[in-house]
């Protein structure tokens, strides 16, 4: 076997491994530590091994050393040293943001979120007021027809619900816009409502506040019931053959007949929702712009904040019309073609895209008369405004001088988004069932795209609870007239003890009669209460809750200065109680001495706000709301006193 030859290794390449080698020798004998003090002597421990010093001597030395503070290099004054640490301290700081950024939590509320307010509680979170401790808590602010329970819904109804409940089949998740039948029986029961034959536009043919002719307008009434003597066959449409025209009585007075007017009412023009307050959103919403210019809308004074709350959400701009308090707090349509007509002349303001029309009236009371209501349709009608109507409150009217009659009933030109629920009529506002119905008898709507929209606006929620809305056919459908009539029997009772009772309060007074709803406006004479410091209605409630443990709701929650809401759905035993320390309290407070503040009969609240309590000869308006208020969640859901 051979073996290969190995390359001789060049001499010069082994006198430089042998020197490496040596060299390495040395530096593993010599260990130097050095020690640096205070006063800059040095310490140096040389041997031929580490293992040569003493470990015990070394951790000594180490330890001592370390207990001194180290000292800089070179000479630095103080404030060197502090600028060098802060300089230190923020490069890694800003090092550490930069590295770890997206580790961080960064959680902000939405600006449409931050800035949605509700002007109730903005002023109740400042009721500075606590209730007097020797008097039980008597609440007759929260509009809520089932907080006492002695209002409770129609015989049958709940025990539908339950049926529904129980069902398997309505487990599961509905069309987004509702049931079909729902929907149906929405169609069936409001379509024939509208269908109101004629009315009388003359305004000498109406006493004022009431539906009925005058005596001298008999001949004229018999003539309009003979001219309308047509067929009343459910959802029949004929109005491509007559065309809607009016027509003229015989004697040629200025009578409108509109023959056989029903409103084209389908299940496709019927949404349900999750109570009144989202259809009022999805009708707000949907008219919020045109094309990419953004809106106004006309809003009621004194009315629901709600409304207010609702358009600020969408990035509609809130205008306020006036309610004439001196006439029964009818729309001034004066006032409201004014506030149309400056937009239009004043291009830099946004165009007011509808109106919004709460009847009956929330706080007010009030029911509008069919003349009225003629005339708001006219308006709209010229000035090309689509409705809002809110009539959650429909059946709820009690009053003598006229009777509810919806604006689609009245109106064939105006297209009219109608909205309400279950909630005040069967007497249920926690079942958060509701409605929206588009009256659209010239297609208006249709061809702008409204159906569709409100589809698509349908889908963010998926409907409303499936069981209530299998059970709303059986709702609509039942025959509940004796137990309607006597829970409007109770708030009618209700009412006149209220007015009765107001009539004997030194300082208090109402303006109009409630006639529908479930409310009462009082007004306040703050001039009446000047020396006690009760100089507004905010300052008369605050005080009445802590001495007499009564609540109700100041004016300036609904855009009132000066005016108070007392609920009618207290138990009459409870409100009359209510009214003795009413009574009493404006007994002590009222005097005969003026105040610094003078209210000025009808003055209203700034325009942009409810909350402002500032009072104001200018017009504008506002809205209300009951179930979005909460005084330690109203008193801990009125003390569970009821």
């Amino acid at each position: 076997m051979s073996l290969r030859a190995r390359a001789p290794f060049p001499s010069s390449r082994r006198r430089e491994t042998r020197e490496k080698k040596k060299k390495k020798k040395k530096k593993k004998k010599k260990t130097k530590r050095l020690f640096v003090c205070h006063n800059t002597s040095f310490f140096s421990i040389t041997s031929t091994h580490k293992n040569d010093i003493d470990e015990t001597t070394l951790e000594a030395l180490t330890t001592l050393v370390h207990e001194e503070s180290m000292p800089p290099r070179g000479r630095r004054s103080d404030g060197e040293e502090e600028e060098e640490e802060e300089a230190t301290a923020k490069k890694n700081q800003e090092e550490e943001e930069a590295s770890s950024t997206w580790t961080k939590w960064s959680v902000v509320a939405s600006t449409s979120a931050s800035k949605t307010r509700n002007p109730i509680r903005e002023i109740m979170d400042d009721f500075d007021a606590t209730p007097n401790p020797m008097k039980s808590v008597i609440s007759c602010a929260l509009g809520d027809p089932a907080v006492f329970g002695h209002l409770v819904p129609p015989p049958g109804v709940v025990e539908r619900v339950k049926e529904m409940f129980e069902e398997k089949t309505n487990n599961g998740y509905a069309p987004s816009s509702g049931l079909h039948e729902a929907r149906k029986s929405l169609a069936r029961r409001y379509g024939p409502r509208m269908a109101r034959k004629s009315f009388d536009v003359h305004r000498n043919s109406f006493s004022r506040g009431k539906n009925t002719f005058d005596d001298g307008d008999e001949k004229r009434a018999k003539n309009i019931q003979e001219m309308t003597n047509e067929d009343d066959t459910e959802t029949k449409d004929d109005t491509n053959n007559n065309k809607n025209q009016p027509k003229k009585s015989v004697d040629g007075s200025a009578v409108v007949v509109y023959p056989n007017s029903r409103a084209k009412l389908s299940p496709r023009d019927t949404f349900l929702t999750h109570g009144c307050s989202q259809a009022l959103s999805h009708a707000i919403q949907v008219l919020a712009k045109n094309a990419d210019e953004e809106m106004a809308m006309l809003l009621p004074k004194p009315g629901f904040p709600l409304y207010q709350t609702l358009c600020e959400v969408h990035g509609v701009e809130c205008v306020f019309y006036d309610l004439d308090g001196k006439n029964d707090w009818e729309i001034d349509l004066e006032h409201v073609k004014h506030l149309v007509k400056e937009r239009k002349r004043d291009g830099m303001k946004r165009k007011i895209s509808a109106i919004l029309v709460n009847n009956p009236s929330n706080p007010c009371g009030t029911l509008f008369a069919e003349r009225h209501l003629v005339d708001i349709c006219q308006m709209c009608e010229k000035l090309k405004l689509p409705i809002i109507a809110d009539e959650v409150y429909e059946d709820i009217s009690f009053g003598d001088r006229c009777n509810y009659l919806p604006l689609a009933s009245v109106s064939e030109t105006v297209p009219i988004l109608a909205v309400g629920s279950l909630s005040k009529r069967w007497l249920v506002p926690g079942w958060r069932l509701g409605w929206l119905l588009v009256h659209d008898r010239n297609d208006i709507l249709k061809n702008g795209g409204i159906h569709d929209a409100l589809e698509k606006l349908s889908q963010v929620t998926l409907g409303p609870p499936t069981p209530l809305q299998a059970a709303l056919p059986f709702i609509l459908q039942n025959d509940d007239s004796v137990w309607l009539n006597e829970t409007l029997q109770t708030l009618r009772e209700a009412r006149d003890v209220c007015i009765e009772r107001c009539e004997r309060c030194q300082g208090l007074s109402m303006d109009s009669l409630p006639d529908g709803a479930m409310y009462a406006l009082v007004k306040i004479d703050c001039e009446r209460f000047g020396e006690a410091g009760l100089t507004d209605d905010v300052a008369f409630t605050s005080s009445l809750f802590s001495e007499e443990s009564v609540l109700i709701l100041p004016g300036q929650c609904f855009g009132a200065f000066g005016y108070a809401r007392v609920v009618l759905t207290c138990p009459t035993k409870m409100l009359m109680e209510a009214w003795d320390r009413i009574e009493a309290f404006c007994q002590r407070k009222a005097t005969r001495g003026s105040s610094s503040h003078t209210i000025v009969e009808g003055d209203v609240l700034s325009t942009s706000e409810f909350g402002r309590k500032t009072p104001m000869t200018a017009p504008p308006s506002d809205e209300d709301i009951d179930d979005v208020f909460s005084l330690e969640e109203t008193m801990r859901r009125e003390e569970a006193i009821y």
